[in-house]
């Protein structure tokens, strides 16, 4: 059990633990996005897809100075998976 109320998915711990910026706007976010993001992180059994998925929430909360705008998050998964074909 973590502090967040669910699991962190460990692409998503290893990532913010490199990345600083990524790391703050994640920890100001209310419990609850945290749960609703590492929630959509974690639902994927591949590693590589949670891998993926971690990258695009972060950029997303980077790119948006920690703002969450859940139809545009949903756009970039579409953007990401359609540049790494």
């Amino acid at each position: 059990e973590s502090k967040y109320g669910m699991p962190m998915p460990e692409e998503f711990e290893e990532l913010l633990a490199i990345d600083e910026e990524g790391d703050q706007y994640f920890h100001a976010l209310t419990p609850g996005k945290q749960r609703t993001l590492l929630n959509i992180i974690g639902k994927p059994k591949s590693s590589d897809v949670r891998l993926k998925k971690a990258i695009v929430v972060n950029k997303h909360l980077k790119t948006n100075q920690g703002k969450i705008d859940f139809k545009q998050l949903n756009q970039d998964f579409k953007d990401y998976n359609q540049q790494f074909r």
